[in-house]
């Protein structure tokens, strides 16, 4: 449910931009694209016992307190505060409160090597 709704902001941010960037010309096409993304997203995957007990794990992490970025120490801009693990899973990291720090988007995208304008 999380990552349709994830797709159709991301979707919904395409639009925003190609009216800025593109002008009005785009928007027909974007939309038929928004809405055959609603319909394929129809039918949900379920999500295994694994997945849905990390998930729990997860959510139990509560953020700062202060509500800021445990990098930067700054409050979040829109995107707000992203979950984020100091040591990776694929090298042997867990979804525990010692491995996991709370990052603001531009931190959490200079983490992954993604350089913003």
């Amino acid at each position: 449910m999380i990552k349709m709704l994830e797709n159709i902001f991301n979707l919904w941010l395409y639009t925003v931009d190609s009216l800025q960037c593109k002008g009005f010309g785009e928007l027909k096409k974007t939309q038929r694209s928004f809405n055959s993304t609603l319909r394929a997203n129809k039918g949900l995957k379920p999500v295994s016992k694994k997945q849905a007990k990390r998930n729990g794990e997860l959510a139990k992490i509560e953020p700062p307190i202060d509500g800021k970025c445990q990098n930067c120490h700054e409050l979040p801009d829109w995107r707000g505060l992203a979950k984020h693990h100091k040591t990776k899973r694929s090298q042997g990291g867990q979804d525990s409160p010692d491995n996991i720090i709370w990052l603001c988007g531009k931190c959490h995208s200079l983490f992954h090597g993604i350089k913003e304008c």
